[in-house]
Order: structure tokens, then C-alpha cells, then sequence
């Protein structure tokens, strides 16, 4: 079989004062001109649309400035006016629907060398946004554009080292689908630098180019290794591990569905219509309607007559098995945590407990001057966040907080298959999710993977085998849930050592589904060949990719802390995840954590389908909202351009949102509880910061630590916090806590 390594390109030739050899990074056919029909039914044919436009701008005293000609385009970012981009624009308007296959767009890097050489950066990430394509290269400059905004972020590469590629493949998919005729990518570096790249122009023999080629074929190759002996016993490793994960899959069809509990929230409660929008949808205005806890018929609120024990359980004469650790159980239908004391306690928690998140100067300075010590920030913050707001839980924490006598639980993160992957080379993570380097793939079939997790694992975790504070164990965060996953893995080149576990795994677990040999599997018939066997192979494969995750994390971790629970890894949103990753969570997880955004309060069927899918509980691990009123650490109201969240008017509306979120969670008999988003504001002035965490209002503190400043939304928080038990029984119809 060829190689082919690329599909879809966006190809850009850096050249440097140092000239250097240009080498293809792929091996293809012919390269066709502009003109071309398209047809990608040949594996040979390969399409290249030369950019219509391209340029690069320049901020500060140059935004306004046009730089059409000039021998060269510039990136560059070392945080002063000096500050470059480059945009290309390209033409898809000869694509009527999207690409089919695994079709792949990638920048590629012939060859760089960074002409600030003595600086040491020799190397240097770039990350892709998509902008709007009103512009041309005759009258474009910096001031064309909008500030940088994380929405807009499509994906970044690993390092510029010879070849690199930057895969752009949904962001054209979306574009064909909304009938765009053409697209705009720019190009920044990852991180502050004061290296200078040199890209070809327009006008060069190596102008940008979208390089488009068919991979809507089989691409299966039994001799990966030349040893025979070597390569038998790689596929039998393949079937291994399919035999593995065979029986633990009859087991969960075996089992079927869980007992759901339907949720009937009452319309008649949602007496409040509160507006907000979403960086992304740029000014659009949604309006929501919203019920908070005084709007519930027949609820009356109040802090609890109750009195909790030091993990924030409900001291009542509802007790279970005091084993010194916190567990799960399910209660006439409603999922309960037990404290180590034996009392329900439902967890309202925090994340990112820090008096200077990403280490910001700025913050610590005003923590200094504020509290006079870590410990006394430590002390007084821990008092005020459990008695005050009602918090009884943490996720990822300042280590002075975990040292405050008789503080909160806190749940910790423990080294996954993201930590592996940097160990070997194969991690290409950007902000706050996962990726990987070989098509976004994780090395989970490696078996290094379970060597090196079943080594690390003592190391990580053993001093908290005794400790009653800790709510369970995190590994890992928003790995890869795309619907591509079956095909980026089906695709994999096999020539590349990285990859050969995972397409052994990949290709025997499709033949084995479907009872036919890889000669008779095209990847670009995987619809077809789902209907053939009744299920849908690309929401099973990801359970497939999931059980073995599981299967190496979560016995490692029970055989260090087999007291402790295992939380698995936070998922991203909603249920794009599916099904089958949802049922071999509930197989291997004590609690399924989501990371939830993008809904005013999350759909009764999503919620249901969690039941459904892995008779466990829930926790959502990460919810939040920005207020427009805020202000940061430079003086400025926030963009709020980064992250996730919804922006509200202001600090009302942000508990408004909080309230509505959170009482469909306690609605669900299914959910534990909530970890929200962040404690401290995201700092502005902060250079060093990661993506998605600069500019928002965030925190319920700011960045001065002044808490008083969100008074509205702190009562709001407390308001559900302080009356969780009361409100689970007013959902329920139960009296639970006598």
C-alpha cells in the first residue's frame, strides 16, 4: 500500500537568513492546478488552491499600516508593538459538501530556522484562528481585524521543527456546510517570543496553498514491521486487546439500561427571564427564562435548620457505614456521597482554590497585602468559603488550603494518558482540553501506557491512601470525543513507530465487528458498514478507545488508594461523547465528571441518559458565568472573550444563573453535586498566562481579593448552597434527612 500521510493541507514555506533545502512532508500524485474539478475518488489525486489573498499585520504604531509589499510575511509576538500575524485566504467555493473520509488540513512547515537564534528559542508553536474573509491583501491591516478571541481558535501545532502540520479539517467542514466560499486563517505564535519567522509570499515560488487530497479509502496494512514473527505478534496483541474489551461489552449489553428517574421541572417556577450571550455568537443576546429558589412553588428558603459535620454531611438520623472515606449510594432512587462519618453530603464545590492562579505576581502581591501570609489567606479563606457560601469541596487546590485543619474535601488529579503522552513526545495539548499528535489520537493501546501509569501511580498518590479529605481521583482532562476518532485512528500512518499499537487495535477491532478482512474495509463506508451490524461503530469505538483508558487507570489507582474513589476523567459537554463512553464510565468509574457548558440549564434528556447509560452518579466539574460589569487587574471591565462561559450583564445575573443551573441539577436524582468554575478572577496583565484564561470575569473573588466586590452573586451561591438538602427533598417529595 502507498504512504500517503496528508490529506488537506495549508501549506506555508518559511524560509529564514539561512537558506534551507525544501522536501515534501508527504508523498502524493500529481498536483493539480486551481482549475481542477474536484473528484476524490482517486487515491492518487491530490487538489492545491493557492491562497486569493495573504499578508501579514503588524500591531501597535503599525495597525493601520498596509504591508503588501514586501519580500516577506512575518510572525512574531514579543508582547510589545513588534507584534505580527499572518493571514491567508483561501477559496472553497468549488466545494459543495464537506469533505468526506478523513480528509485532513494541516499547515506545513518545509523547513524554519528563527532568525533570533542567540535567544535560544530554536523552536516555537503557532496556533490557527479562523476570521472573517472581508478584507484583501491590498488594503489589509492589524486594525481590519477583532482582538484575538479564543472562540475563534481552530487548533495549533506541535513544534516548528522541519515539518509541522495544524489540522483545520472542521473549521473548512463548517464553512462548506454554511455555504462560505471562502475562508481566513491567521497565524500567531502559541506563547510570547522574540524569534521571527519569515513566510513566503503571494508572489514566491512557494506561496500559502490549500492542499487537498483524497483518504476516503481503506488504508489497512497487515506488514507494518518487517520481522514477521514481530509483526504476528503485534496483531495478536490487536486481538488481545479486543478480546478483553469483548467481555466486558456483553457484560454491559447484558445488563441493558438503568432505571431512569424522569425530571418534570414545572414551568410555572421559571417566573424570571434573565439575558446573556456567548463570546462566540459575538453580540447575540439570548434570553433565557430562569427560576430561582424563591420562585419555587411551595419552597420556602432559608438557610437549613440542619446541622453538617466537618465535610459539610447533614447531621440527621439518615445514617449509613461510617468507613472513614467517602463513597456513593443510591437511596430509594436518589445517588447519595457518604462522608467518612456516614452522613449524605451533597458536594458543592470549587475549582482552582489559589491566591494567584497561572502564578500571577499581581495576585500574589494583593494577597500579601491583603491576608499578610499564604496560611492566613489559607485559614480565612477556607472559613469563608464553607460557612459563608457553603462550599464543602475543591478541585486542584493551593497546598497551604489542603493544610487547614479540618478544611473542605478536595478531589486530585492524578497523572493520565495526557502526562504519558508529554513523556514520550506525543502530547500536542492546547488550553484546557487534550490533544495528541498523530491525529489527535491517544497512545491508550500502548503498553508502555500501562507501564508507565502502573509506575507513577505509587509516587503520585500514596501519601493520601489514609487521608478522609480526599473525594476521589481525577486523571486527566476533556480528552478527545469527536465522531472522527474511528476513522483518525483507522488512518494512522503505520510507518510511524507511535502509532503502530493504536492502528493494530483499530484495525482488528473493525474487522472483528464486522467479520470482514481490511481489504474489504474502506474507512469512507463506516456509515454503511454500522447499518450492516446494527450499532453505530463510530460511538462504540469510542467506548472501545475509553474501556481501555479506564481499564489501565482505574485499577492502578484502586491498588495505591483502594479506599479512595476513582472519578475517571472530566468529559466535555453535553453527550457528544456518546453512549458507549458513558456505559464503560459507569463500568469503571464511581462518579462520571462533566465539564458542561453551553446551556442555560442542562436538558432533562441529557440527564436522564446519564442514568440510563451508567447506573452511577454525576458531577458536573466545571459550569460558570462572566458579568460585564466586571473589572480586572488593569483598571479595564473585562473583554471576557476567553473562555467558555455565559456573559451576563452583571453580578445579579450571575447568580441568577447559578441558581437555575444548579436546581435542575438537584432536580436529578442522579447528580452528586458541582464543582464550579473558577475562585479567582483570570488576570489580565498576566503575559505568561495559557490560553482561554486571560481577559474573563471568572472568579468569585477579583483579582485585588476583594470579595464584598460580588456580594450580589455570593448570595445567590449561598442561597442554593446553604438550602441543597432542604431543596433535594422538596424535588423529591422525600423527607431524607429526619
Amino acid at each position: 500500500m502507498k504512504k500517503i500521510l496528508s490529506l488537506i493541507m495549508l501549506v506555508f514555506v518559511l524560509s529564514s537568513a539561512v537558506s534551507c533545502a525544501v522536501a515534501p512532508a508527504y508523498e502524493a500524485g500529481e498536483i493539480l492546478s486551481n482549475e481542477t474539478a474536484v473528484s476524490l475518488n482517486s487515491e492518487e489525486e491530490v487538489i492545491t488552491i493557492t491562497a486569493s489573498d495573504a499578508a501579514y499585520i503588524r500591531s501597535g504604531n503599525h495597525q493601520y499600516t498596509n504591508f503588501k509589499d514586501t519580500p516577506f510575511y512575518f510572525i512574531k509576538n514579543d508582547g510589545t508593538e513588534t507584534t505580527r500575524h499572518v493571514v491567508a485566504k483561501f477559496d472553497i467555493s468549488r466545494f459543495t459538501e464537506p469533505l468526506q473520509g478523513t480528509a485532513n488540513v494541516v499547515v506545513n512547515f518545509y523547513s524554519v530556522s528563527p532568525i533570533h537564534e542567540s535567544t535560544g528559542e530554536t523552536e516555537i508553536k503557532l496556533k490557527a484562528y479562523k476570521e472573517s474573509s472581508n478584507w484583501s491583501s491590498d488594503t489589509v491591516t492589524f486594525s481590519n481585524f477583532q482582538p484575538l478571541s479564543e472562540s475563534n481558535y481552530i487548533a495549533q501545532n506541535d513544534l516548528i521543527k522541519n515539518d509541522v502540520y495544524i489540522d483545520i479539517t472542521p473549521y473548512v467542514n463548517q464553512a462548506i456546510k454554511n455555504g462560505e466560499k471562502s475562508i481566513t486563517v491567521r497565524f500567531v505564535p502559541s506563547t510570547r517570543t522574540v524569534a521571527e519567522m519569515r513566510v513566503n509570499t503571494l508572489s514566491s515560488e512557494f506561496p500559502p496553498k490549500l492542499v487537498v487530497q483524497n483518504r476516503a479509502h481503506s488504508f489497512y496494512r497487515y506488514d507494518i514491521l518487517p520481522d514477521e514473527a514481530a509483526n504476528k505478534a503485534l496483531w495478536d496483541y490487536g486481538k488481545q486487546v479486543f478480546d478483553e474489551w469483548n467481555v466486558r461489552y456483553q457484560e454491559i449489553l447484558a445488563k441493558g439500561d438503568y432505571p431512569v428517574s424522569p425530571i418534570n421541572s414545572n414551568k410555572g417556577d421559571y417566573t424570571f427571564t434573565t439575558n446573556a450571550t456567548l463570546q462566540e455568537t459575538g453580540k447575540k443576546i439570548y434570553t433565557f427564562d430562569t427560576r430561582l429558589a424563591t420562585t419555587l412553588n411551595g419552597f420556602t428558603p432559608g438557610a437549613d435548620d440542619v446541622k453538617l459535620d466537618e465535610y459539610g454531611g447533614i447531621i440527621s438520623d439518615t445514617r449509613f457505614e461510617p468507613t472513614g472515606y467517602f463513597y456513593t449510594k443510591n437511596v430509594n432512587g436518589r445517588w447519595m456521597v457518604i462522608d467518612p462519618l456516614g452522613y449524605p453530603c451533597h458536594i458543592t464545590g470549587i475549582n482552582h482554590v489559589y491566591y494567584a492562579y497561572s502564578q500571577s505576581k499581581y495576585q500574589t502581591k494583593a494577597m500579601s497585602q491583603k491576608f499578610g501570609s499564604e496560611e492566613k489567606w489559607a485559614l480565612s479563606t477556607t472559613r469563608w468559603l464553607k460557612n459563608d457560601l457553603g462550599f464543602n469541596v475543591s478541585l486542584g487546590t493551593d497546598a497551604t488550603i489542603l493544610g487547614v485543619e479540618n478544611g473542605s474535601a478536595t478531589t486530585i488529579y492524578v497523572p493520565g494518558v495526557g502526562r504519558y503522552a508529554s513523556s514520550v513526545g506525543l502530547n500536542a495539548s492546547t488550553g484546557g482540553t487534550t490533544d495528541f499528535l498523530y491525529n489527535g489520537t491517544m497512545p491508550v493501546f500502548d503498553p508502555a501506557f500501562k507501564t508507565y501509569v502502573d509506575e507513577i501511580m505509587p509516587d503520585a498518590i500514596s501519601s493520601y491512601k489514609d487521608e478522609e479529605r480526599i473525594l476521589g481521583f481525577i486523571s486527566d482532562n476533556e480528552l478527545p470525543t469527536a465522531d472522527s476518532i474511528f476513522t483518525d485512528y483507522l488512518t494512522l500512518d503505520p510507518t510511524i513507530k507511535a502509532n503502530h499499537y493504536s492502528y493494530v487495535c483499530a484495525w482488528t477491532w473493525v474487522m472483528e465487528m464486522t467479520g470482514k478482512s481490511g481489504e474489504e474495509i474502506n474507512v469512507a463506508d463506516i456509515d454503511s458498514l454500522s447499518a450492516e451490524v446494527g450499532t453505530d461503530l463510530r460511538m462504540l469505538f469510542k467506548g472501545f478507545v475509553y474501556d481501555k483508558y479506564f481499564s489501565v487507570m482505574q485499577p492502578a489507582i484502586k491498588k495505591v488508594c483502594p479506599n479512595h474513589m476513582y472519578l475517571g476523567v472530566r468529559l466535555l459537554t453535553g453527550t457528544q461523547w456518546g453512549e458507549w463512553v458513558g456505559r464503560f464510565n459507569g463500568y469503571w468509574c464511581d462518579i462520571m465528571c462533566i465539564n458542561y457548558y453551553g446551556e442555560w440549564e442542562i436538558p432533562a434528556e441529557q440527564l436522564e441518559n446519564f442514568a440510563k447509560w451508567t447506573g452511577k452518579p454525576f458531577m458536573i466539574t466545571e459550569f460558570y458565568a462572566k458579568g460585564a460589569d466586571a473589572v480586572g487587574a488593569d483598571g479595564k471591565l473585562f473583554t471576557n472573550e476567553d473562555g467558555a462561559g455565559w456573559i451576563c450583564k452583571n453580578q445579579t445575573d450571575r447568580g441568577y444563573f447559578y441558581q437555575n443551573y444548579t436546581l435542575r441539577l438537584l432536580e436529578a436524582k442522579n447528580c452528586i453535586g458541582w464543582l464550579y468554575f473558577q475562585y479567582i478572577d483570570n488576570d489580565p496583565t498576566d503575559e505568561t498566562i495559557e490560553k482561554g484564561q486571560k481577559n474573563s470575569n471568572k472568579g468569585i473573588v477579583n483579582s485585588d481579593h476583594d470579595r464584598e466586590i460580588y456580594d450580589d452573586f455570593h448570595s445567590q451561591i449561598a442561597l442554593i448552597n446553604k438550602n441543597k438538602y432542604s431543596l433535594v427533598e422538596y424535588f423529591d417529595k422525600v423527607d431524607y434527612f429526619k
